[in-house]
Protein backbone atom coordinates (compact mmCIF):
# COMPACT_ATOMS: atom_id res chain seq x y z
CA UNK A 1 0.00 0.00 0.00
CA UNK A 2 2.94 2.43 1.13
CA UNK A 3 4.35 1.79 -2.56
CA UNK A 4 1.20 2.55 -4.47
CA UNK A 5 1.05 5.67 -2.31
CA UNK A 6 4.12 6.67 -3.20
CA UNK A 7 3.92 6.14 -6.72
CA UNK A 8 0.63 8.40 -6.70
CA UNK A 9 2.32 11.16 -4.98
CA UNK A 10 4.99 11.18 -7.36
CA UNK A 11 2.57 10.74 -10.59
CA UNK A 12 0.46 13.79 -8.53
CA UNK A 13 3.84 16.47 -8.33
CA UNK A 14 4.68 15.57 -11.76
CA UNK A 15 1.78 17.22 -12.88
CA UNK A 16 3.24 20.42 -11.49
CA UNK A 17 5.91 20.57 -14.36
CA UNK A 18 2.90 21.00 -16.62
CA UNK A 19 1.19 24.30 -16.77
CA UNK A 20 -1.60 23.50 -19.58
CA UNK A 21 -2.45 20.50 -17.52
CA UNK A 22 -2.87 22.45 -13.92
CA UNK A 23 -5.00 24.94 -15.78
CA UNK A 24 -7.45 22.29 -16.96
CA UNK A 25 -7.76 20.57 -13.54
CA UNK A 26 -10.19 21.30 -11.19
CA UNK A 27 -9.48 23.22 -7.66
CA UNK A 28 -10.02 20.21 -6.05
CA UNK A 29 -7.54 18.54 -8.17
CA UNK A 30 -4.75 21.47 -7.86
CA UNK A 31 -4.95 21.31 -4.22
CA UNK A 32 -3.97 17.53 -4.55
CA UNK A 33 -0.90 18.34 -6.96
CA UNK A 34 0.20 21.14 -4.77
CA UNK A 35 0.18 18.98 -1.68
CA UNK A 36 1.78 16.34 -3.33
CA UNK A 37 4.33 18.54 -4.91
CA UNK A 38 4.88 20.00 -1.19
CA UNK A 39 5.43 16.35 0.31
CA UNK A 40 7.67 15.30 -2.67
CA UNK A 41 10.02 18.66 -1.43
CA UNK A 42 10.61 17.53 2.27
CA UNK A 43 6.77 18.97 3.99
CA UNK A 44 5.80 16.61 6.63
CA UNK A 45 1.97 15.27 7.67
CA UNK A 46 0.94 17.32 4.39
CA UNK A 47 -3.12 17.10 4.16
CA UNK A 48 -5.14 18.79 1.69
CA UNK A 49 -8.26 20.27 3.75
CA UNK A 50 -9.54 22.47 0.43
CA UNK A 51 -13.27 22.55 0.17
CA UNK A 52 -16.31 24.39 1.56
CA UNK A 53 -15.75 25.34 5.38
CA UNK A 54 -12.02 24.89 4.93
CA UNK A 55 -11.50 28.75 6.43
CA UNK A 56 -9.12 29.21 3.45
CA UNK A 57 -6.67 26.90 4.02
CA UNK A 58 -6.36 24.40 0.79
CA UNK A 59 -3.29 22.14 2.61
CA UNK A 60 -1.66 22.26 6.09
CA UNK A 61 1.66 20.88 6.66
CA UNK A 62 5.04 20.78 8.76
CA UNK A 63 8.34 22.68 7.48
CA UNK A 64 11.62 20.98 7.99
CA UNK A 65 11.68 22.95 11.49
CA UNK A 66 8.63 21.81 12.79
CA UNK A 67 6.53 24.88 11.69
CA UNK A 68 2.69 24.46 11.04
CA UNK A 69 2.24 25.59 7.40
CA UNK A 70 -0.79 26.87 5.87
CA UNK A 71 -1.32 26.85 1.84
CA UNK A 72 -3.74 28.72 0.03
CA UNK A 73 -3.99 27.90 -3.99
CA UNK A 74 -5.29 29.43 -6.34
CA UNK A 75 -5.70 28.14 -10.29
CA UNK A 76 -6.12 30.86 -11.82
CA UNK A 77 -5.99 31.62 -15.54
CA UNK A 78 -3.01 34.17 -17.24
CA UNK A 79 -4.03 37.25 -17.09
CA UNK A 80 -6.19 37.29 -13.80
CA UNK A 81 -3.23 38.07 -11.14
CA UNK A 82 -4.22 37.24 -7.32
CA UNK A 83 -4.71 40.45 -5.43
CA UNK A 84 -4.57 42.40 -2.21
CA UNK A 85 -8.03 41.21 -0.99
CA UNK A 86 -6.66 37.30 -1.82
CA UNK A 87 -3.41 37.86 0.55
CA UNK A 88 -5.52 39.95 3.22
CA UNK A 89 -8.07 36.59 3.72
CA UNK A 90 -4.95 34.80 3.40
CA UNK A 91 -3.31 36.35 6.49
CA UNK A 92 -6.98 36.08 8.31
CA UNK A 93 -6.64 32.32 7.92
CA UNK A 94 -2.92 31.83 9.10
CA UNK A 95 -4.53 33.58 11.83
CA UNK A 96 -7.20 31.24 12.36
CA UNK A 97 -5.11 27.40 11.93
CA UNK A 98 -2.58 29.19 13.97
CA UNK A 99 0.10 28.91 11.39
CA UNK A 100 3.44 30.10 11.66
CA UNK A 101 4.47 30.22 7.99
CA UNK A 102 1.67 30.99 5.05
CA UNK A 103 2.32 30.18 1.19
CA UNK A 104 0.33 31.37 -1.61
CA UNK A 105 0.29 29.43 -4.71
CA UNK A 106 -0.95 30.56 -8.10
CA UNK A 107 -0.92 29.42 -11.71
CA UNK A 108 -1.27 32.74 -12.50
CA UNK A 109 0.63 35.79 -11.05
CA UNK A 110 0.74 38.52 -7.86
CA UNK A 111 -0.23 42.12 -8.57
CA UNK A 112 2.50 44.29 -6.93
CA UNK A 113 -0.09 45.20 -4.08
CA UNK A 114 -0.55 41.50 -3.15
CA UNK A 115 3.72 40.79 -3.86
CA UNK A 116 3.74 43.95 -1.13
CA UNK A 117 1.09 42.43 1.35
CA UNK A 118 3.10 38.90 1.10
CA UNK A 119 6.72 40.49 1.57
CA UNK A 120 5.43 42.88 4.92
CA UNK A 121 4.19 39.21 5.82
CA UNK A 122 6.92 36.79 4.98
CA UNK A 123 4.20 34.80 3.17
CA UNK A 124 5.92 32.64 0.34
CA UNK A 125 4.28 33.56 -2.82
CA UNK A 126 4.71 31.26 -5.99
CA UNK A 127 3.11 32.06 -9.08
CA UNK A 128 2.91 30.24 -12.50
CA UNK A 129 6.47 30.05 -12.63
CA UNK A 130 7.83 28.87 -9.35
CA UNK A 131 5.02 26.70 -9.43
CA UNK A 132 6.63 24.81 -12.38
CA UNK A 133 10.34 25.37 -11.15
CA UNK A 134 9.39 23.31 -8.07
CA UNK A 135 7.57 21.05 -9.87
CA UNK A 136 10.70 20.76 -11.91
CA UNK A 137 12.84 20.44 -8.93
CA UNK A 138 10.86 18.19 -7.62
CA UNK A 139 11.17 15.68 -9.77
Amino acid sequence: MERWRLAEEQRQAAYARDMSLMLAMTPSQFEYTVAALLSRLGYQNVTRVGGPGDKGADVICLDASGRRVVVQCKRYAPGNPVSSPDLQRFLGAMQIHQCEVGIFVTTSTFTKAARDIGEMHRVALVDGAGLVHLGNQAG
